[in-house]
């Protein structure tokens, strides 16, 4: 019976799970993190000015960052919005990744829509050059790490369903959760059929030559855009078992 393989952060994992089961996905759902976020105790925060808006590429940033109190945030999509918006924050929304963000936040600087120095809150391992970015572009923005990512390895359940012979759905959020997998993967006898579903084009070049019976790339890198592809995944899963049941 083909199974659903879920390696995000555990808290993410589970949000991810749950909007699944809500959808009516039924089938059974392995959890593995491969990362484990940890808030930094005491970061290095640069003084924020009352004028200096910040900015969140994820809502493990929002989490660990200080409260918002009313603060200009930029975000890269709709979940990282909604807990910046709990968390105190006025938000500024982008349409799900980091270049939406860039040039959103480039659109609003040229538009005279926003003063002072910016702040990126992100993890130990982030890509993009965002900061960096901004500021060869005129508006000078400084990064400020936050929270760890740290790296865990695949479970004995984990590896025994990629050993297998049935079916494995994988659901991949990050180029680093990508890289991670693919060395694992690298690491023991991988038998089992992978159906996969990149978040982003970044995150399906970190898996390299990872074999696939599928290998999709997300359109819009949203939790129900990912839903949507591990719905599809799942029935040519299904589809490939009746397949091998008639030979």
């Amino acid at each position: 019976m083909a199974q659903l393989l879920l390696t995000r952060p555990q808290e993410g994992a589970d949000r991810f799970a749950a909007l699944l089961r809500r959808s009516g996905f039924d089938a059974p759902i392995v959890t593995s993190p491969l990362l484990r976020i940890v808030p930094l105790a005491a970061p290095d925060l640069p003084d924020l000015t009352e004028d200096q808006a910040v900015i969140f590429t994820s809502r493990n940033g929002v989490a660990a960052a200080p409260a918002g109190q009313g603060r200009l945030a930029y975000v890269v999509g709709a979940a990282t919005g909604r807990a910046a918006k709990a968390a105190g924050y006025r938000v500024v929304q982008a349409d799900g990744d980091a270049e939406a963000l860039f040039r959103r936040i480039l659109a609003d600087h040229q538009a005279g829509n926003l003063t002072g120095d910016l702040v990126h809150l992100h993890g130990r391992h982030t890509r993009g050059d965002l900061a960096q970015r901004l500021t060869a572009a005129g508006l000078p923005t400084k990064g400020a790490v936050i929270y760890e990512q740290i790296a865990m390895p695949l479970s004995e359940t984990a590896k025994s369903l990629l050993s297998g012979a049935e079916p494995v759905i994988l659901p991949i959020f990050s180029p680093r959760t990508a890289a991670l997998l693919l060395a694992e993967c690298q690491q023991m006898e991988g038998t089992a059929p992978l159906f996969v579903a990149a978040i982003s084009p970044a995150a399906d070049v970190e898996l390299g030559m990872l074999q696939a019976v599928q290998r999709q790339i997300l359109p819009n890198p949203t939790a129900d855009a990912m839903a949507a592809a591990v719905q599809r995944l799942m029935a040519a899963a299904q589809r490939l078992e009746g397949e091998i049941r008639q030979r």
